[in-house]
């Protein structure tokens, strides 16, 4: 069969753009050509974010990937509950602290991870951060098209007890600095922000920070994870679409055919209650049928009475996850299991005629129980969903 070059979701014709199979926010690097540039970059980019950067997967891929997730900080306990912006550095048992600069109030804080301020040298780091932060400042100042700062409220629900005074960060080590990366800009009111703003536009260049010291970092760091729980079904439908666009030879993956999964996506179709509650997160243990590799992701996708099941399994089977929609079935297989190497794009793909079942178990609230391997500490999470 000749692949269509309308896009799949909106089924215009014309040039299409490159759609990353599974997101590469998640590591991966293959893709296909099977969207229109609007539905891609207004649409879909959106879906991507809240599965890998604010659900429970963002907890693993942060770790497995050393990057940051939405919100997770480490705990100065000697400055009243400070939360210090950092990510969870699982082969050290601790956190790493970004570069940053807190405004407390009258009091200005940088922070860093020590080892890499002591290496970098204090002068040296302080003088490169400010260089740096002052310059992506002043594209927010002039209004420019490409801001280099993003401004990002803390969510309300916030324990009390940490204090969250205005900062700006980079989620980067200081040895990354460039003349093109973007800062954070973190706050709790409107108030706060101004602040920020304020102090970055009276900054003295001649100031320079006093005191140095060094201590161990929190043994309850807190993470803070508020996701919309429709959004993240909707992005695994979407990445479910994908795979089939990826190996279906002779099934037209596309929105005549899969209706309703296209109009899902796109949020034209209502997600109900009993959507959400059958699809999403599961059990980390009922995946544990679908083989693995380290540094890998792995999917098995069944077609079983005009379903399509799709079964996730990320990073080694660390966060598993499911969902199915309707769809047809022309290939010569039921079953298909494809192991996705991180950073690569030698796939393997397996087919069989058999109905190869697994039994998702959905979990929602518990996350002990969709990460067991990440021993959580002072999680808070809250999933957003239909009332």
């Amino acid at each position: 069969m000749k692949r269509s070059s309308c896009c799949i979701y909106c089924g215009k014709s014309g040039r299409l753009t490159r759609e990353h199979i599974v997101p590469e926010s998640l590591g991966a690097t293959k893709w296909i050509k099977c969207v229109c540039s609007t539905c891609n970059h207004e649409k879909l980019s959106k879906l991507d974010n809240e599965l890998a950067t604010k659900s429970p997967l963002s907890l693993v891929a942060a770790s497995e990937l050393l990057k940051t997730t939405g919100y997770t900080w480490d705990v100065d306990h000697s400055e009243r509950n400070l939360l210090l912006e950092a990510r969870a550095n699982e082969s050290a048992g601790s956190m790493t602290v970004w570069p940053q600069i807190i405004f407390d109030g009258a009091r200005l804080q940088i922070g860093g991870d020590a080892e890499e301020v002591q290496k970098f040298g204090v002068e040296n780091f302080q003088d490169v951060f400010v260089k740096h932060m002052l310059a992506a400042f002043q594209t927010v100042k002039k209004s420019l098209k490409r801001r280099r700062i993003i401004f990002d409220p803390v969510p309300e629900k916030l324990p009390s007890r940490y204090r969250c005074p205005p900062r700006v960060f980079a989620t980067r080590s200081i040895h990354d600095f460039n003349n093109r990366m973007h800062f954070q800009c973190r706050y709790r009111t409107s108030r706060d922000k101004r602040r920020a703003l304020h102090a970055l536009d009276n900054w003295d260049s001649a100031k320079r920070f006093g005191e140095y010291s060094t201590q161990i970092g929190s043994a309850f760091p807190q993470f803070h994870l508020h996701y919309d729980g429709v959004a993240v079904v909707r992005s695994l439908v979407k990445i479910g679409l994908n795979l089939l666009r990826f190996l279906c030879k002779d099934t037209p993956v596309d929105r005549e055919h899969f209706g309703e999964a296209v109009e899902m996506v796109l949020g034209e179709r209502a997600v109900g209650r009993r959507i959400v509650d059958s699809n999403g997160f599961v059990d980390a243990d009922s995946i544990q049928g679908l083989e693995c590799p380290k540094d890998s992701h792995a999917f098995r996708l069944i077609h079983d009475r005009g379903w399509w099941n799709v079964h996730f399994a990320f990073f080694a089977g660390r966060v598993g996850a499911f969902v199915r929609f309707r769809g047809p079935n022309r290939e010569t297989w039921r079953t298909a299991n494809v192991v996705a190497p991180i950073r690569s794009t030698d796939w393997q793909v397996n087919t069989s005629r058999l109905l190869l079942l697994l039994t998702p178990r959905i979990e929602r609230r518990d996350l002990n129980r969709i990460i067991p391997s990440m021993p959580l500490v002072n999680v808070q999470s809250h999933m957003t969903d239909i009332s």
